[in-house]
C-alpha cells in the first residue's frame, strides 16, 4: 500500500486499521503488509475509542523485512484509547522507519506513546513531538514500552509526557535495545 498525496482527516472519526485485543489473542488482526508513505502527511487524524485496546492509525503492525510502515508523517493527531495507544500504532511488532509524529495528543489508560504504545520490534529514524498522557501506568514520548525484540535506532521524542506511574521522555519502560536515540 502506498500514499500518493497528503490526507487531511479533519472531521473523520477514524477506526484503526486491524485489531489488537491482548497478547496472543485470537481476536488480534495485524496489518502484515507494507505501507509506503512516500513522505506524505496524514493530518488531523482523530480516533476516539476510550474503551478499546490497540488504538492508533494501525492497531497492530506485524512483520519484518519489507513489511511495516515507512516514510510517513502524522501531523496533529488526536488519539484516545485504553491499553496500548499511539499515533501510528497501538502495538508495533514490525518495522517502522522514517515515521514522524508532529504535535497532537495521545491519551490512554496504560502503555501510551507518541509514536506507538508498545514496541516489540524495530523503530528506526523516527520521531514524535506529541503530548502523551496516561491515567494508569506507563507512558513515553516515543513508545510507552520497548520490550522483547524491541529495538529503537536513531530516533527521538520532543514532547510532553505526563501522569502515569512509569514515564520517560523517550520510553516509559525499556527492556529492549535503544541506540543513538534521545528525548529532549
Amino acid at each position: 500500500y502506498e500514499l500518493t498525496d497528503n490526507i487531511d482527516a479533519s472531521g473523520v472519526d477514524f477506526d484503526p486499521i486491524g485489531h489488537w485485543e491482548a497478547p496472543g489473542s485470537e481476536a488480534n488482526r495485524p496489518f502484515t503488509g507494507r505501507f509506503e508513505g512516500n513522505g506524505f502527511t496524514i493530518s488531523n487524524l482523530s480516533i476516539d475509542r476510550p474503551e478499546e485496546n490497540g488504538v492508533g492509525l494501525f492497531a497492530l503492525i506485524d512483520g519484518a523485512g519489507e513489511r511495516g510502515v515507512v516514510n510517513l508523517e502524522i501531523d496533529n493527531p488526536d488519539i484516545i484509547g485504553n491499553d496500548r495507544v499511539g499515533a501510528l500504532a497501538g502495538v508495533n511488532a514490525g518495522q517502522v522507519e522514517s515515521v514522524e509524529v508532529s504535535g497532537g495528543s495521545i491519551i490512554g489508560g496504560q502503555f501510551g506513546g507518541g509514536l506507538v504504545g508498545s514496541n516489540f520490534f524495530l523503530i528506526e529514524r523516527s520521531s514524535a513531538t506529541a503530548t502523551v498522557q496516561v491515567s494508569a501506568t506507563t507512558a513515553g514520548g516515543l513508545a510507552g514500552v520497548n520490550a522483547g525484540e524491541g529495538d529503537i535506532q536513531e530516533s527521538f521524542a520532543d514532547g510532553t509526557v505526563q501522569d502515569g506511574r512509569i514515564i520517560g521522555g523517550l520510553v516509559g519502560l525499556n527492556d529492549g535495545i535503544i541506540d543513538d536515540s534521545y528525548a529532549a
